[in-house]
């Protein structure tokens, strides 16, 4: 269904194409997890370490799901350091927030 409605040729060739960006995309221990790591990284080619907080947890790996600045603050300090182009974090029902590499909103 998602090949129905997105490019993926595009989005692969965007994410592991020769000029591709680098995304950090944090799961935050949600139910998204696999499917970033199935859709992003196997399906699409971004490199592993573009998908963190994969492992879905109960306890959210003890943190609060909530993508805004306090608590996806590791996400927002690695953007600052240059790496990564896009980066978004996901909550709990799979909404995301968005920070481009200067880590602002």
């Amino acid at each position: 269904m998602l090949r129905d409605i997105f490019d993926f040729p595009a989005l692969k060739n965007l994410l592991s194409g020769p000029n591709h960006i680098n995304v950090r995309l944090d799961a935050m221990h949600g139910v998204v997890g696999p499917y970033i790591k199935k859709i992003v990284c196997e399906e699409l080619g971004s490199p592993a370490n573009s998908a963190v907080n994969c492992v879905p947890q109960e306890d959210f790996g003890g943190h609060h799901p909530d993508p805004n600045l306090t608590y996806a603050a590791d996400l927002v300090n690695t953007m600052k350091g240059g790496e990564y182009d896009l980066g978004a974090a996901f909550d709990a029902s799979t909404v995301a927030s968005l920070s481009d590499h200067t880590a602002e909103h």
